[in-house]
């Protein structure tokens, strides 16, 4: 019989491990699948979160350290031309829509709708309209010191062997089926393992004494990381210190989802722990006369006594 109920005993520690782990990580799955999970939904928080502002900023001053011009000193092309000539091209509205068409093109190929990923986003447009905007052949505008190829300003070809990119787009994949499926993973996993204590208690009440540590446990968790994540993205003077200035508006507004989803998840685990302290007030019941779930709770606390007025307050 002891040790009938020593491995019954591991059997529910087992599932509570279990249990605590899917409770932990289901915000965050929430907030993959849903935010992460879809061409449309990555687009619409990059909108909002002006990041096309910041990268095209960014882009303009790339260019302007790498772009040069092979007369310029016959030409007296200066670089407030330069810099003019860059800014007219390289707009918000043009970078917000070479990046959402590599996004869908991208998540067309992680949904098997194309063959192969895009490895480069195509500006040979704006590399011409950059050079016209010169008064300058296209062939005579260089990035980085080199003749601008006609693949595009900027584009970037694969130089890896194919077994690496072979790897790496595999790994994306997998990333990508994780950030998809990971919401319903985690469901199926909190409803394995509770379904598995349940059979094992066979009654509601001490099943939401099982599960009281662990909604306790990963509310506790997870309202110290979302004031943790909250604290260093929404408060500029702390944020300073982890993300450069120049993206500390974009990554406030990302993480606001993830904070927010964090928090609600985090209210609900203790709203079910609140309900497993009732449950627990009632576990002792004379009517409960379950006596292996009995023995079960004393091979697990000891000290308890014996019977259903071990478990009475």
């Amino acid at each position: 019989m002891n040790a009938k109920i020593a491995g019954k005993s591991f059997l529910l520690s087992l599932c509570r491990v279990f249990f605590y782990i899917a409770l932990l990580l289901l915000p965050f799955t929430i907030y993959a699948t849903f935010w992460l999970s879809s061409a449309e939904s990555v687009n619409k928080q990059l909108e909002n979160s002006k990041a096309y502002d910041v990268a095209s900023e960014a882009i303009v001053q790339q260019l302007l350290v790498y772009t040069t011009v092979q007369t310029a000193a016959e030409t007296d092309i200066s670089r407030a031309h330069i810099e003019a000539a860059v800014r007219k091209i390289a707009t918000p509205e043009v970078v917000q829509y070479k990046v959402e068409n590599y996004v869908t093109e991208n998540y067309k190929w992680l949904n098997n709708k194309r063959d192969s990923p895009v490895t480069a986003i195509d500006l040979t447009e704006e590399r011409r309209a950059l050079a016209r905007e010169l008064g300058r052949d296209t062939e005579e505008v260089q990035i980085e010191g080199a003749k601008a190829s006609r693949g595009g300003l900027l584009a970037v070809e694969p130089t890896l062997p194919d077994s690496v990119t072979g790897a790496f787009e595999s790994l994306v994949q997998a990333v990508y089926w994780v950030l998809r499926h990971g919401f319903m993973t985690m469901i199926s996993l909190a409803l394995i393992t509770g379904a598995l204590a349940f059979l094992q208690l066979k009654s509601a009440a001490r099943w939401m004494r099982w599960a009281k540590g662990a909604f306790y446990g990963a509310a506790g968790t997870l309202l110290v990381l979302a004031l943790a994540l909250a604290v260093s993205t929404q408060m500029s003077s702390v944020a300073a210190v982890f993300i450069p200035g120049a993206v500390q508006s974009v990554v406030a507004v990302l993480a606001i989802p993830l904070i927010v989803v964090i928090c609600v998840t985090a209210v609900i685990y203790l709203i079910l722990a609140l309900f497993a302290i009732l449950a627990r007030a009632k576990g002792g019941s004379p009517h409960d006369s379950n006596q292996y779930a009995d023995a079960t709770d004393r091979f697990q606390n000891p000290g308890a006594p014996g019977g259903s007025a071990g478990t009475s307050f």
